[in-house]
């Protein structure tokens, strides 16, 4: 005959129904090892009051849990005793304390350790008390900590999308069920995500506001990438220092420290990331996905003590004040390729220094961005071609691009381009926008700035600007990164 386990993980009380004749033989786990503290082992100290009911007092065997003081056993209720053991009853009459047992006090901070370290089967309903929400929501859930930290300490709580309204620092207690989240359809511990399930319920109620979460664990990289010693740190906010950009943020919004962690933005991705620049400290919960163990920071501060990397020219993205650049030309229609490989605008750098592109944020007029990629160093005066996408699906063959400007895609009905630094906000440049030339615009024409008006404020009135008309080399028309041809003008 066996139960529903419900194990209630607390502070102060731990209760398991177990199927019958079975035992914990953690010691941490909420039941003794070998008798009944406050009694006696061959009996009931303080007498019997009524006697027992369908069993027999006398030596207790196979462990009593909980800790029964006061010493008056009373009377045993709607179950059997046999040899000690009580099944589905309902003891009265006595007093149980706190559920401290010998061989340790059970809590919900170790409660949590042993959900993360697979002594509770998945599909096991626990009750979770005292745990403090150590970050913001995600779409899914969230993260929770015991009051202790250290390894084995943090657990992700998946709610299924549906947003509780939770602040970090909250004290809660979770209801639900213990799941490993195997997206890839793999096994190992150090291969899944293990989670409460509240999904179904939504059963988190918060006890207490305002409180401080567990500090950062001091971790390495090499910690953390490795998966027997990262599994330990799964869902505890952990820190690593002194680390290095080797990759910039992907489409996904990850990045890459130190040429092995991942960086997710789960809850936060910082702008202007480029390799080379440093940071003191990264901090955040470790989560598992796809493969990796990511450090997710939760906001700025868990990001301390960012170094860019020295610019290599005299103005990079965030030194540009507004005019430094002016978009000269753009090829919104392509005809010999899609619009996916062969759109392209190009810059002039009319800083009166050299300038590099990367990392400038490209918006259009319907605030869709991306950030460019580029390891070009533009001298005054000259102009940088930059194509759609991260530039591998080029699709001309007689001009190369100085770089690339990911996923915008401008309009073939009327559209601008425009420039912004990534961390001041300003504004560089913004064009005209090109809806009248549009309507008259036919396939593989670029829309080009007249060469006796290329400056920034010129560039603002669409009567200065025209339709390109010199074959670049595949049929289509304009001057990719050379000086344009004369627009009638206004």
């Amino acid at each position: 005959m066996t139960h529903r386990i419900k194990i209630l993980f607390s502070t102060l009380a731990v209760t398991s129904l177990l199927a019958c004749g079975d035992k914990d033989d953690d010691g941490d786990g909420g039941g003794t090892s070998g008798g009944t503290t406050g009694g006696t082992t061959g009996g009931t100290t303080g007498g019997t009051t009524g006697g027992t009911t369908g069993g027999t007092s006398g030596s207790t065997t196979g462990g009593t849990s909980g800790t029964t003081t006061g010493g008056t056993s009373g009377t045993t209720t709607g179950g059997t005793t046999t040899g000690g053991t009580t099944t589905g009853g309902t003891t009265t009459g006595g007093t149980t304390t706190g559920g401290t047992t010998t061989g340790g006090t059970t809590s919900s901070d170790s409660m949590i350790k042993q959900v993360q370290r697979g002594d509770i089967a998945q599909g096991t309903e626990v009750t979770i008390t005292g745990a403090i929400v150590t970050s913001p929501e995600s779409r899914y859930g969230f993260f929770i900590s015991d009051t202790k930290g250290g390894p084995y300490s943090g657990v992700y709580v998946y709610h299924g999308g549906t947003a509780l309204k939770l602040n970090t620092g909250d004290e809660v207690t979770v209801i639900g069920e213990v799941l490993e989240y195997n997206p890839d359809g793999k096994t190992a511990d150090t291969e899944t995500l293990t989670e409460i399930d509240v999904s179904a319920t939504l059963d988190v109620t918060v006890t207490a506001t305002g409180l401080t979460p567990p500090a950062p664990n001091s971790t390495t990289v090499a910690d953390l990438t490795d998966p027997a010693t990262a599994e330990q740190w799964e869902s505890v906010v952990v820190s690593v220092s002194s680390a290095v950009v080797t990759s910039e943020p992907n489409d996904n919004g990850e990045w890459v420290v130190d040429k092995a962690l991942v960086i997710d933005d789960l809850f936060y991705l910082p702008s202007g990331i480029s390799a080379g620049d440093s940071f003191g400290s990264i901090a955040g919960p470790l989560y598992y996905s796809y493969g990796d163990y990511k450090i997710v920071p939760r906001e700025e501060a868990d990001l301390t003590g960012y170094t860019p990397v020295p610019c290599p020219a005299d103005k990079c993205a965030d030194d540009l004040a507004a005019g430094d650049l002016v978009v000269t030309e753009l090829m919104f229609d392509p005809n010999f390729c899609a619009d996916s490989a062969c759109e392209w605008f190009e810059v002039l750098n009319a800083s009166g220094g050299t300038v590099s592109l990367d990392g400038l944020i490209v918006m259009d007029a319907g605030k869709n961005t991306d950030v460019i990629d580029s390891s070009a160093i533009l001298a005054d005066g000259d102009y940088a071609l930059l194509a759609a996408g991260d530039g591998t699906s080029w699709g001309y063959s007689k001009v190369v691009p100085d770089g690339s400007y990911g996923g915008v895609q401008f309009n073939q009905g009327g559209d601008a381009v425009i420039l912004i630094g990534p961390t001041t906000g300003t504004t560089i440049d913004s064009t005209a926008d090109y809806t009248v030339h549009a309507k008259s615009d036919s396939a593989g024409e670029s829309w080009q700035l007249s060469v006796r008006s290329q400056n920034a404020l010129d560039n603002d009135d669409e009567r200065n600007w025209c339709a390109g008309t010199t074959d670049f080399g595949d049929g289509d028309l304009g001057t990719p990164g050379t000086a344009n041809e004369v627009c009638a003008g206004p």
